[in-house]
């Protein structure tokens, strides 16, 4: 993306949504760029029956404390609770209510990121749709990027977990190790909408504890050279402390599956999904 088109995924794409290849068949649970994805997968990856795709337990992190039922509440509506954010500085910018969210620009760019949100929870969310577009690793030169970038450098399992990812996105689109990605192949994400977890921390928890965690609903293109080109819905989980300067990704995604929706729907709108617009 050109400087001129800087933070373009902001613009509401409402009447251009990627068109599913197929109907919605079935719910998976997968690690991409060390961000936990739960998908609703739209269409055959690779020709074949999506009941080709596994899922293991080393494919996501979970906990009970993901599990509504179990104490981690989420907001209803989408709508952000004022007493979660009292053992915290972050600003509450939310607008009330359940409608689309304009979100503030990055103040600066380096190295084709945006940074410099604001430490609030517009900037957060913000920050989460930036930092998504860039999880989609296919090489180590984008891993090593994010880990400079935009991953908590107190994290020290940050690295290791984006290799992970970037191993599996090469595999889920058929491309071997160690061979160079070739024309046409990719992986990218547009971000449509956000909620947020009630499961937020305090500041002074440490540096790898979620200070605010952004779920992103968005759509994923798979391109490559065993896979035909296939748009899919994920729910992402972004768990972001703020470190002072800048918000930093941290250890502390889940598996969000039971809120995966079509964008744009009743029902994604009866789960909390707030549209997002620049």
């Amino acid at each position: 993306m050109s400087a001129a088109n800087g933070n373009a995924f902001l613009t509401p794409r409402h009447g251009h949504r990627p068109a599913p290849t197929a109907n919605v068949l079935v719910v998976v649970a997968l690690v991409v760029a060390g961000l936990g994805f739960a998908t609703l997968r739209s269409g055959p990856a690779t020709g074949t029956s999506t009941s080709d795709v596994r899922v293991t337990a080393a494919a996501t992190s979970t906990s009970s404390a993901a599990d509504p039922a179990t104490g981690s509440k989420p907001a209803d509506s989408g709508q952000v609770v004022a007493d979660w954010w009292t053992a915290s500085d972050v600003t509450q910018d939310l607008p009330a209510g359940t409608g689309p969210v304009a979100l503030p620009r990055g103040s600066q760019r380096v190295d084709g990121y945006w940074l410099g949100y604001p430490h609030s929870l517009t900037g957060a969310v913000a920050a989460a749709v930036e930092y998504a577009r860039h999880s989609q690793c296919l090489d180590l030169a984008c891993v090593d990027a994010n880990h400079r970038m935009i991953i908590s450098p107190d994290w020290p399992q940050g690295r290791a977990r984006s290799l992970e990812g970037m191993k599996l996105n090469r595999k889920t689109i058929g491309l071997p190790d160690g061979v160079a990605v070739p024309a046409g192949a990719s992986v990218a994400v547009s971000p449509m909408a956000f909620r947020l977890d009630a499961d937020v921390s305090g500041p002074d928890l440490g540096a790898q504890t979620p200070q605010v965690r952004v779920m992103l609903l968005v759509y994923q293109n798979l391109a490559g050279p065993t896979i035909r080109p296939t748009n899919r819905v994920l729910v992402l989980p972004v768990p972001l402390h703020w470190d002072g300067h800048r918000w930093v990704i941290v250890h502390g995604d889940r598996n969000y599956h039971q809120y995966g929706a079509m964008p744009g729907t009743p029902k994604a709108q009866s789960l909390g999904w707030r549209d997002i617009v620049s």
